[in-house]
């Protein structure tokens, strides 16, 4: 506040030029336009203005009032670090949005001046992070479970069992030999049948 009231009186008396109509026109045009969704909090932890982007990311359409409150724009919002990333997964119907939110506070002043809630869509990420997983434990031509997630389900049945936690377990191996012979012969569509 003091380094605004400076800059006013020194642009007042000549000291320098400063339009402040035209660095509060430019001020909001960023904010209104930002690629991160933007949340303002003021001191008292009340929410001041969301931006576009973060009306889009959060599904955020009322009005805010004098009591808005940054949980009532995030569900799920919670009191993180400044600083600290936090995820969410919002769900909109039947479709998954993951947006990560982090704070800062507002002019390095600590929390006498309100903070800033940035939200970035992570959904991208998330869904390729889910595809990898499932790749990594399935066959690709079959979609059936592959080698490494029979051997980690069974070593985990056999932790278990060596605790006495789990059931008991028996494995039981089939070889096919000739399936090779099955397949030439029969073709794709039978011998995928018998797997």
């Amino acid at each position: 506040v003091l380094s605004l009231a400076l800059a006013y009186a020194m642009n007042r008396y000549g000291f320098i030029s400063f339009d402040f109509r035209r660095a509060e026109s430019i001020t909001a045009a960023l904010f209104e336009h930002a690629r991160e969704g933007i949340l303002m909090v003021d001191a008292r932890g009340r929410v001041a203005q969301v931006n576009r982007r973060a009306r889009e990311l959060l599904g955020f359409q009322a009005p805010l009032g004098a009591s808005t409150v940054p949980s009532d724009v995030v569900p799920g919002l919670g009191a993180s670090a400044t600083g600290e990333a936090q995820e969410l997964e919002l769900a909109a119907g039947d479709e998954r949005r993951w947006v990560e939110l982090s704070r800062a506070p507002i002019g390095g002043g600590g929390p006498g001046y309100g903070e800033l809630v940035f939200c970035r869509d992570i959904t991208a990420e998330r869904r390729h992070e889910e595809r990898m997983q499932y790749l990594l434990y399935h066959d690709l031509t079959t979609g059936l479970r592959n080698r490494i997630s029979f051997f980690e389900q069974l070593d985990g049945l056999i932790r278990g069992n060596a605790s006495g936690r789990a059931p008991r377990i028996s494995v039981l191996l089939v070889g096919l030999g000739q399936f090779q012979k099955l397949h030439e012969t029969f073709g794709a569509a039978i011998a995928d049948g018998w797997r």
